[in-house]
């Protein structure tokens, strides 16, 4: 006589995955997963790159707000006269600090005694010695790629950037961080203006000096009337992410008192002197007609020094 099998609540009888089965199913849900990765990276980064680019034209069209208000675009950094050394007595906000208003962040800017002040003959607190120190450590996301995500904690945040003559014809770019370690968590950017191949440093560099240099005070009118607003290169990316995986440290620089990078040195190895991205092969950069085009790593340094003047005649094409 046969015994009846024993059954489940359902009344039919009981079944399970072998070992083998459950390996196998593990292996194939593993196989989807490492197929599904890159292209959710891929998606992912797509979106973070647009959002950047988006970031970007909003700064750009801010400063077109601010030459609307004064009359000119805002100088890349309120610091000491073209070719002269760093005395410490001008008040060194960078760029984005004098764009707070226009960048919906009026209430940081209103927090900040003594204001900037544009008349640049003058000298005045610097902001390290006013309420602006305070107002430096606020983090801004708009002026952080989404795709770098290590800025803000960086070991050595730059506090000033700018260059300086060496001979007639040759420059060096120099950068002043506050020590500590860690350092002090000032608000970073991964944002700069373009100050074109080296500056205006009273020498030869000066052929291609961009919008934005120390004291500048250009107006759209002369770019538009000099090389064209299209042709001419204003705020770009500078990625700690990329200099950090190029062995170049961890840096960042902050929004409160960084100006702008040159191009004189190019795109090939991330450093805090030379405008890089975390994204894969491009540089996204602001022009200065508002618009945001990328440019390749690989760019010829010639080509992009053409490309940052604003008013060295030179033709040139970009791939």
């Amino acid at each position: 006589m046969h015994l009846p099998a024993r059954l489940s609540a359902q009344g039919r009888p009981r079944s399970a995955f072998t070992l083998i089965e459950l390996l196998v199913v593990i292996a194939i849900i593993a196989i989807l997963i490492g197929l599904l990765l890159p292209a959710v990276q891929k998606i992912r980064e797509a979106a973070n790159r647009m959002k950047c680019s988006n970031q970007l034209k909003q700064i750009a069209l801010a400063a077109h707000n601010f030459e609307s208000t004064n009359g000119v675009l805002p100088p890349g950094n309120l610091a000491d006269p073209p070719g002269a050394a760093i005395s410490f007595n001008y008040q060194y906000f960078g760029t984005l600090a004098l764009l707070l208003p226009y960048v919906e962040q009026d209430n940081l800017y209103r927090q900040i005694n003594p204001a900037p002040n544009l008349n640049v003959t003058a000298t005045g607190p610097s902001w390290w010695n006013t309420a602006a120190w305070n107002v430096s450590f606020n983090r801004i996301k708009n002026f952080e790629c989404p795709s770098d995500g290590q800025a803000a904690t960086a070991g050595t945040i730059f506090v000033l950037t700018d260059t300086q003559p060496s001979g007639t014809s040759s420059a060096f770019a120099q950068a002043w961080s506050f020590g500590g370690f860690p350092a002090y968590p000032h608000g970073v950017t991964n944002y700069m203006g373009v100050m074109g191949g080296m500056g205006r440093v009273n020498n030869g560099w000066d052929t291609w000096a961009g919008v934005l240099t120390t004291q500048s005070n250009v107006s759209l009118g002369q770019v538009s009337g000099a090389d064209g607003t299209a042709n001419t290169m204003f705020f770009g990316e500078n990625s700690t992410t990329a200099g950090i995986q190029a062995g170049q440290g961890s840096f960042a620089h902050s929004w409160m008192g960084c100006g702008g990078l040159p191009t004189a040195y190019g795109f090939d190895t991330p450093t805090w002197y030379k405008f890089s991205s975390s994204h894969s092969g491009v540089i996204n950069f602001a022009w200065a007609d508002g618009s945001v085009r990328p440019l390749k790593k690989a760019s010829v340094t010639r080509t992009v020094r053409s490309a940052a003047g604003y008013a060295d005649g030179e033709v040139y094409t970009l791939d």
